[in-house]
């Protein structure tokens, strides 16, 4: 499929984008359009729910709340063994290979070889969602999606805010859910409307060409002053040393690793929770930070695994890597797909609990003596460090360069602790520490074959 020409002929009309949307809104979002303070908007969406699709994002939201996910590490949620067989039957892919094997999985290169053969075979496709996307060091695939599937986000974001305490009552006149990123090429900036919320949404950029004058910015953030405000760390660290006057009840991280730092940091400068999620494109938001520790599971019907190299379960808190079967998209009914990502999964009597999450799967790197050390051993020691982000390379020599991009207000001494975090996991190697200047993600650890 060819790339559209954002805001051009391959955007639908604004009845189809959005079906619902009340006079007020019209209103909001129009004004959302013309507003001279407005970021340089790209492109045209909207929620394309009609009331029979809001009714089932609405019954979504109530399941949220009555049928959290919950099972004990012997047996399976009730739900499972039905999703498998009715899986097995109408999935191609399930259908055509041993899917009923205790160690069949599914990864990301299925999808790259033929995403279509995830799609059920009785789904209705009228209003499938073609979704490119590429993941950190790898390249694009398509994920279909539905609608109804992007609309069912919010509640589960909002469960997550409810943990920490946070109630949202949204305001029709603002765009009182915006989403904050921070990027000097490509990517959307859009305005949209959100018939569940009952406000208009918006994502925007930071950047300062992103705006039509530098006050611009401000002055439109501070006029729409957002209740609920995501983004990834590295944009909302951005927005936390703007001068501006905002006042969120709840910031929501995504899409990379939030440090500890960066978290503090940016709670104390709004006065809110920082809420850490775990989502991936292919499922949806998987989990949430609560207070205390580790992450717990948003979805109703989102069944968590943590295998073994050889797609066996872990034994519980047993590092492994995240399988995901279930799921909210009908597009894409999951079974066993491997996220690239590791972690523990422990239990708070039927609650399960993501632990020591580490994006994508632990690299082994060598220390001075010659044996193996888990990059994961590296990632915990750096929690402790001013950090923002960070990329890790391991020479063929075992020496190490680390770039990092140091979080507002590190010590003088924060490169020296990188320093001496590597050797406490590596022995005395060779370390040099540069600045990370890269504007986009970047991959946490590599290594070079050793001569």
């Amino acid at each position: 499929m060819p790339r559209f020409t954002p805001m051009g002929s391959g955007v639908v009309p604004f009845e189809e984008r959005h079906p619902l949307i009340s006079a007020t809104g019209r209103q909001t979002l129009d004004a959302l359009l013309e507003a001279p303070d407005a970021p340089l908007w790209n492109h045209h969406c909207g929620d394309r729910l009609n009331r029979e699709a809001l009714d089932r994002v609405n019954a979504y939201a109530t399941s949220v709340v009555l049928d959290p996910p919950r099972w004990r590490p012997d047996h399976r949620p009730p739900w499972l063994a039905g999703y498998l067989a009715r899986a097995r039957q109408v999935v191609p892919r399930y259908r055509q290979t041993d899917a009923a094997s205790p160690a069949f999985t599914t990864e990301r290169a299925n999808l790259a070889r033929g995403w279509w053969e995830l799609v059920p075979d009785d789904a209705d496709l009228d209003d499938l969602i073609w979704f490119p996307t590429s993941g950190s060091g790898h390249p694009a695939v398509v994920v279909p999606t539905h609608p109804v599937s992007v609309s069912c986000y919010y509640p589960l974001l909002l469960a997550a805010a409810r943990w920490h305490g946070v109630t949202v009552q949204f305001r029709a006149d603002r765009a009182d859910w915006m989403t904050v990123v921070s990027q000097r090429h490509g990517g959307f900036i859009v305005p949209s409307w959100s018939s569940f919320l009952g406000c208009a949404t918006a994502k925007v950029n930071l950047e300062d060409a992103g705006w039509p004058e530098p006050l611009a910015r401000r002055r439109f953030l501070e006029h729409h002053d957002p209740q609920v405000i995501t983004g990834d760390p590295v944009s909302l660290s951005q927005l936390a040393g703007l001068d501006v006057d905002l006042h969120p009840k709840v910031l929501i991280s995504t899409a990379l690793h939030l440090s500890a730092a960066t978290r503090q940091r940016v709670a104390q400068r709004f006065g809110c929770p920082v809420v850490d999620l775990y989502s991936t494109t292919e499922s949806g938001p998987v989990a949430a930070s609560r207070p205390g520790r580790g992450m717990a599971l948003l979805q109703p019907r989102l069944f968590v695994e943590v295998l073994d190299d050889a797609g066996m379960p872990c034994a519980p808190g047993a590092l492994g890597q995240l399988a995901l079967t279930g799921g909210m998209n009908p597009y894409l009914p999951l079974l066993r797909y491997r996220t690239g990502d590791s972690a523990r999964l422990v239990w708070s009597g039927d609650q399960p609990v993501i632990e020591d999450l580490v994006g994508r799967t632990p690299v082994m790197l060598r220390r001075a003596d010659g044996t193996q050390a888990n990059s994961f051993d590296v990632t915990q020691l750096f929690q402790e460090l001013p950090l923002r982000r960070w990329a890790v390379r391991q020479h063929a020599d075992t020496s190490i360069t680390v770039q990092r991009e140091l979080e507002v207000g590190a010590a003088d001494n924060a490169d020296d602790r990188i320093v001496a975090a590597l050797r406490r996991a590596l022995g005395p190697v060779p370390v040099a520490v540069e600045p990370l200047t890269a504007p986009d993600k970047v991959t946490a650890f590599t290594t070079a074959r050793p001569r």
